[in-house]
């Protein structure tokens, strides 16, 4: 079975005969988003495709490194690094401020403070937030027209 994400808020599960090389069976299951993941949705209606593109990758990078990296200890860490690649992209958060209040105020509300520790559980909690944001942003990409 391969789950891919579907243009609205589903996930098509699809089923591949080898053999005859072909798709034998398609499931559409239906995702329900967050209230987080809906604002974030939301804030994006106007954003160009080249800037959720931007954002689609600032919050899966994020997410991957925090999730192959031995070297953050402190939650203090990913925001620097969030802000680091900001800068790379020359990203301003002013440019879409509601979804920078979206995620900021959704961040303070998990209570991570800057100097909170990342052990393995807060790790896995912070990757899974950040995947998060990036699955709301794939559903506006896919959304967008070239």
């Amino acid at each position: 079975m391969l789950c891919l994400p579907l243009a609205n808020s589903g996930c098509g599960l699809f089923e591949i005969d080898k053999d005859k090389q072909q798709i034998e069976k398609v499931v559409v299951v239906d995702v329900k988003l967050s209230d987080v993941q809906t604002k974030i949705v939301d804030s994006l209606k106007d954003a160009t495709k080249e800037d959720c593109e931007k954002i689609y990758k600032i919050f899966a990078g994020a997410s991957m490194y925090v999730d192959n990296s031995s070297k953050l200890t402190k939650f203090s860490e990913v925001i620097k690094l969030i802000a680091d690649v900001e800068s790379d992209y020359k990203w301003q958060t002013e440019t879409y401020s509601k979804l920078t209040d979206i995620v900021e105020s959704d961040l303070q509300a998990r209570l991570y403070e800057d100097d909170k520790e990342l052990d393995d559980k807060v790790k896995k909690e912070v990757v899974a937030i950040f995947k998060s944001y990036s699955d709301a942003v794939l559903i506006v990409l896919k959304n967008k027209k070239d």
